[in-house]
Order: structure tokens, then C-alpha cells, then sequence
């Protein structure tokens, strides 16, 4: 029987549509929707001309050049402009992460668990599981961008279509971009753990390209992160239609390349094969805890070199920055504000929230592996043993919450070192390593609720992705949109006091280190309870 390497594909489609017809409508809800509702407030938070211009004043400081991007149409500050200067960065970074997630989920995690092999003995050509996963991921970011342009001009008055079809298709090439490139990686990587986290750390050196070309006004930085071709379309100020072939161009060389490498190497192996260990274990390896810790030593290294740098960059920026919002009162909206505060201290605290929200990303990444291996069934191979569920799952406690109290520290020493070095306090550069391992409780808050979920209803698993997505979203761009108090409170970020700038408080601590035992204890105690996940 003649058979193409795409036959099937079609079928595969449509299964993968199947498995995914959960997660994938809340992703792109969750992305389109959010976004939508949180534009709806610009026109009563900044009626007037005089007060989008004072808005624009901001995006002239070096740390929100780096945080949104190079601003433009500030000479005349639109709505338009606003959305696209302040929003596009974040839209396009949620919609990577979902395409990242999917595709590896899809190819790589599937080889994994030995499921591809299966299907691949059938009538199925050698690259339609490939392929059938590109198409969904083309799909899903396609409907954002579907939702983003048909909402837009209903959600401010004299947004134009033109406008947001450029602004949508700009979000949609930045998703399928980094796609393509996590469909890339699960050919040359050999776990999904290793695709995933080689495709987010290149979205992290392209955010830290366009950073840089933004705040140092390079061009050439700016032209190697798509991240920055996306804002180079100039949505709603001078629309660019040229980037999309920038887009157009890698998408369909880094497809190509993928389909190449999948038709041409064996299921289950990778370009980078893993070489064979030594004959006897290590020490260290002979016990469930040191094996989890090996496996995880990658994904922690790249999580630290990317706290490293943030810690690095905002001790760097610190004291311009806090010149810049001395200036400009239009920084309270973006700064936690304290009375007796200094502006460098006030801008330290908004900052270390952030840096939780990098901690946290960690640690759920280390979390929901529990579920794949689960599924895979390599979980199980280990439970028929004498390890006991609780403890197998204490295992990925301890290094989800020791690993992320370690980025914090590392981005904290950082920080601290440089803000000392440059202002010359001691005192100074103890406070804002202080600041940044004071948000710990609210990065574990994130490890008890996967641990919860993980217990209870293990299939859910993934919604802890969501949740962590909305708080973040909302510890971004709360203060900016002027939210309601109780919408920004019910984010574990705003539970933590912003230190340096306020008084750290034992209370704050004690109630969310309690409810992070609590939900690790009802966690621990539940997997021993249910079923296996098959």
C-alpha cells in the first residue's frame, strides 16, 4: 500500500482536537477575553489627551522601555498607540506559551510516553503527528487573533479595523513563531521536559534582545526576536505590513526543518542524543530525590540565568530609573507607594513582584511534571516499589520550593550587589536582597495549589497554568489599568508587603506559608486516596 508521510494527518487532527477541547478554549479565551476587558478601562482612566500624553512621559524611562517595548506614536498618544505599546508584549508572550505547551504536549511528550509508536504502526505517515500539531497550533492562535481583531473596534470608540487586523496578525505571528520553534525543539531534544524548556528559555533571550535594542536604541537587537517584529508592525500609528514576512519566512523554514529532522530520524530519539552514564550510579542517584534533582539540574540552570540577568539589569537601571519617575508623578500608577519611601525603594518592590512571577513559573513547571510522568507511566513503576505516593510527590515539593527560593535568591544577590556597588550602602543592597527572598510565600502559594490539584482532580493539573497567567497578568498590568482594589487583593503577589518600600509584616508571611501547608497537606493526603491517572 502506498503511503505519503502526511497520510493520517487529517485523523490525527481531529483526535488532538478532541484531547485538546478543554484546554485549548480556555487558553484562547483566557488570552483574547482578558486582554479585551482589560482595554475597556482606558477611555475612563485617561479621558483626556492631557492625560495620555503625561501616560506617554512614562514609556520614556529605560525600565518600562524594557518591560513594554521602544514606544510608538508618542508624540500623539491614542488609544491605538496605547494598546499597542502596552499590551502587544504581554498578548504575544501568552499566546508563545500557549503554542509552546501545545505543541511539545502533542509530539515530543506523546513519543515519550511510547503513545506515537502505536499510532505510527497503523496507516499513518511518518510526520503527520507532526504536522497535525502545527495545524491545531496554527488554529488555536489564528482564533486569538480572530477574537482580538472582530473585538477591538467594539471595545474603544475610533479604533480602527486596519489597526487591529495588524495588531491581531502581529500577536498570531509571534505565537505561531515560537510554535514552530518548540516543534523544532521536540525533534532535537529527547524529553519534553528538555523541548519546553529550551523553547521558553529562547522566548526569554528573545524578550532580553528586544529589551535591550529598546533601552539601548539598537535596531540590530531589536530584528532578532520576533517579539520585536510584532511591535515593529506599529499597529494603530503608522501600520507596517512587512514584518509578516519575517514571520512568514522563519515559520515555514523552522516547519520545513522540523518535518526534515521527523521524517528522517527514528521515534523516540533526538538530534541531541543523550549520552550513555557511567555503569554505577553516583551517590547522590541512588535515591529518589537526587535522581529527580539531576533530571531537573537543566531546567534550573536556565531559570537561573534568567534570574541572574533580571536581577543584574534592574540593579544596573535602578538609579536611572528612579530619576526618570522623580520627575514624573504619572509613575504612581506603576510604582508601589509608601510613605517616607525613596522612588528607588518604591521602584525595587514593584520589581521583585515580578521576579516572583518569574519564581513561580519554575515551580510550576517542576509541579506538573508529576502529571506526565503519571501518564507515562513511569510514575507507576515507581509506586509499586516501596516509595509511597506522599513522598514521591514531596519530592517534587522540595525541589519546586528550595529551586524557587534559590532564583530568588540568586536575582536578589544580584540586584543587591549592583544597587550597593552604584549607590555605595550596604544597608541599601541588604534591603533589596531582603525584598526579593520576601516573596517567597507567594511563590509556594502557587506550589500548594498544584499539589491540591494534583490530589484532587490530577486532570486539572494544567488549570494551575491559568490561574498563575491571570494573577500574573494582573500583577502586570493591574496598576496600569487602575483595576478595583479587590481584583488586584485576590492575587497572592499583592499579599506580600512591597518591600523595600513598605514595612515587611510576619503576619502576611505566616497566613500564606499556612494556607501553602495547608494545600500541600490535603494534596499529600489525597494522592494516596485516588487512582492512578492512565
Amino acid at each position: 500500500m502506498n503511503m505519503s508521510m502526511f497520510t493520517g494527518t487529517g485523523r490525527l487532527f481531529r483526535v488532538m482536537l478532541r484531547k485538546e477541547r478543554v484546554r485549548l478554549p480556555i487558553w484562547i479565551v483566557s488570552i483574547s477575553v482578558l486582554f479585551l476587558l482589560s482595554i475597556l478601562s482606558f477611555p475612563e482612566t485617561y479621558p483626556t489627551q492631557e492625560d495620555r500624553q503625561g501616560r506617554a512621559l512614562l514609556l520614556e524611562s529605560p525600565a518600562l522601555r524594557a518591560m513594554a517595548g521602544p514606544g510608538y506614536g508618542l508624540e500623539n498618544y491614542t488609544f491605538g498607540a496605547m494598546i499597542t505599546n502596552e499590551m502587544f508584549l504581554y498578548v504575544a508572550v501568552a499566546a508563545a506559551f500557549m503554542s509552546i505547551f501545545m505543541i511539545v504536549r502533542n509530539t515530543r511528550a506523546e513519543e515519550e510516553s511510547g503513545l506515537s509508536e502505536l499510532v505510527k504502526a497503523g496507516v499513518v505517515g511518518r510526520v503527520s503527528m507532526s504536522t497535525a500539531a502545527f495545524l491545531l497550533m496554527v488554529l488555536a492562535n489564528l482564533f486569538i487573533a480572530i477574537i482580538i481583531i472582530s473585538g477591538m473596534p467594539y471595545t474603544i470608540e475610533g479604533l480602527s479595523w486596519e489597526g487591529s487586523l495588524v495588531f491581531g496578525l502581529g500577536v498570531a505571528g509571534v505565537g505561531i513563531m515560537f510554535g514552530s520553534i518548540s516543534l523544532l525543539m521536540a525533534q532535537v531534544s529527547e524529553s519534553a521536559g528538555a523541548a519546553s524548556g529550551i523553547s521558553s528559555a529562547l522566548l526569554g533571550l528573545a524578550f532580553l534582545f528586544r529589551a535591550v535594542g529598546d533601552v539601548a536604541s539598537v535596531d540590530a537587537w531589536r530584528w532578532l526576536s520576533p517579539i520585536g517584529w510584532g511591535q515593529a508592525m506599529r499597529a494603530f500609528v503608522d501600520e507596517r505590513w512587512w514584518p509578516l514576512g519575517l514571520f512568514a519566512g522563519g515559520i515555514i523554514l523552522l516547519a520545513v526543518a522540523a518535518v526534515y529532522i521527523d521524517y528522517r530520524r527514528d521515534d523516540g530519539a533526538g538530534v541531541l542524543r543523550v549520552q550513555g552514564g557511567k555503569a554505577r550510579a553516583g551517590g547522590g542517584l541512588t535515591h529518589l530525590l537526587g535522581l529527580q534533582s539531576f533530571l531537573f539540574r537543566w531546567v534550573f540552570l536556565s531559570w537561573a540565568a534568567g534570574a541572574a540577568l533580571y536581577g543584574v539589569a534592574m540593579g544596573a537601571i535602578s538609579e536611572e530609573a528612579a530619576d526618570f519617575f522623580a520627575d514624573n508623578p504619572i509613575g504612581e500608577d506603576f510604582l508601589v507607594q509608601a510613605e517616607g519611601a525613596t522612588l528607588a525603594e518604591s521602584l525595587f518592590a514593584t520589581y521583585m513582584a515580578f521576579l516572583a512571577m518569574l519564581a513561580a513559573g519554575y515551580a510550576l513547571q517542576v509541579m506538573t511534571k508529576m502529571i506526565r510522568e503519571e501518564k507515562s507511566g513511569r510514575g507507576e513503576i515507581l509506586l509499586v516499589q516501596s516509595v509511597p505516593r506522599p513522598r514521591w510527590m514531596l519530592d517534587y515539593l522540595l525541589i519546586s520550593c528550595v529551586g524557587s527560593f534559590m532564583l530568588l535568591v540568586i536575582s536578589g544577590i544580584g540586584a543587591g550587589a549592583l544597587y550597593g556597588y552604584y549607590t555605595e550602602s550596604a544597608d541599601g543592597a541588604w534591603k533589596v536582597f531582603f525584598a526579593a527572598i520576601a516573596q517567597t510565600p507567594a511563590v509556594w502559594i502557587f506550589i500548594g495549589l498544584a499539589a491540591l490539584l494534583m490530589g484532587l482532580w490530577p486532570k486539572a493539573l494544567s488549570l494551575v497554568w491559568l490561574v498563575y497567567t491571570a494573577f500574573t497578568l494582573i500583577g502586570l498590568i493591574g496598576p496600569l489599568l487602575q483595576l478595583p482594589d479587590w481584583v488586584s487583593d485576590i492575587s497572592p503577589y499583592a499579599q506580600i508587603p512591597g518591600v523595600p518600600a513598605e514595612e515587611w509584616t510576619l503576619w502576611s508571611t505566616v497566613i500564606l506559608l499556612a494556607i501553602f501547608a495547608v494545600f500541600t497537606a490535603v494534596g499529600m493526603y489525597m494522592i494516596r486516596k485516588r487512582d492512578l491517572v492512565i
